[in-house]
């Protein structure tokens, strides 16, 4: 899927789904999906995609550090995504991946 100009439409479908974020040393960190925001603005020249931004929940309360990761998924495959913590709770902890 990395060939492809990843959009909000193709996550908006595998809300509530687990994406599995695999780290440089091969460790693994199961996140649910939660929300797919769509941004305001656009109309940049050179613009490809209106902007969006991920939410994704872990249940660990250890946070990896912000960064490019590799995401699995069992329907999209295996997409790269840079994103980093921005929230924890009793939940655990959410992350965001912004696309411009």
């Amino acid at each position: 899927m990395q060939d492809v100009i990843l959009v909000h439409s193709h996550f908006e479908p595998h809300i509530g789904t687990e994406f599995t974020v695999v780290g440089e040393n091969g460790a693994t960190l199961p996140l649910t999906l939660t929300a797919v925001e769509l941004g305001r603005g656009g109309g940049w020249s050179g613009q490809t995609r209106d902007p969006f931004t991920l939410i994704f929940q872990s249940a660990l309360p250890e946070a990896f550090a912000q960064g490019g990761y590799v995401f699995q998924h069992a329907v999209m495959g295996e997409v790269e995504i840079f994103c980093g913590p921005f929230n924890r709770s009793d939940e655990g902890v959410q992350y965001a991946a912004t696309f411009n």
